[in-house]
């Protein structure tokens, strides 16, 4: 007899029918940890998305780098899990995380002012702007 785990972990891993695969990133706040019988699973909440929560399981060697997210935006790559018919993922398969900076550590757009000077060239930034539009414009016809 199958132990409950066990068929946990057997459905967890089980495509369902008509279920839609890909590999992706997902960002959000890392939250709800699981490591009940080596569930190995937590939840992240996006604060751009009105989507439902996403579970995310995970392998035993990033444990120590999700128990130190707790509660910080984290961005995650691994095997996405969709639904029939829905636009958001529900589950992810992580392979990758990274911690992402507190806001307040990162630059605002003032900060971002006058930082790459010579990135038009010699043309202004209106000659620069309207030639990349005349670019798409063209590529768009095609």
């Amino acid at each position: 007899m199958k132990k409950q785990g066990d068929r946990f972990k057997e459905n967890v891993s089980t495509p369902r029918r008509g279920e839609e695969r890909c590999i992706s990133t997902v960002d959000g706040r890392l939250e709800r940890i699981n490591i009940h019988k080596n569930a190995n699973t937590f939840t992240i909440y996006s604060s751009v998305l009105p989507s439902p929560p996403v579970t995310c399981t995970f392998p035993e060697a990033l444990l120590g780098d999700v128990q130190r997210a707790l509660g910080r935006f984290v961005s995650v790559r691994g095997k996405c899990f969709y639904r029939p018919g829905t636009a958001f993922l529900y589950r992810i398969d992580v392979w990758e995380m990274e911690v992402l900076p507190p806001s307040e550590e990162l630059p605002s757009l003032s900060d971002l002012c006058g930082i790459a000077p010579d990135a038009t060239g010699d043309k202004s930034s209106e000659q620069f702007v309207r030639e990349l539009r005349d670019e798409w414009d063209r590529k768009s016809l095609c």
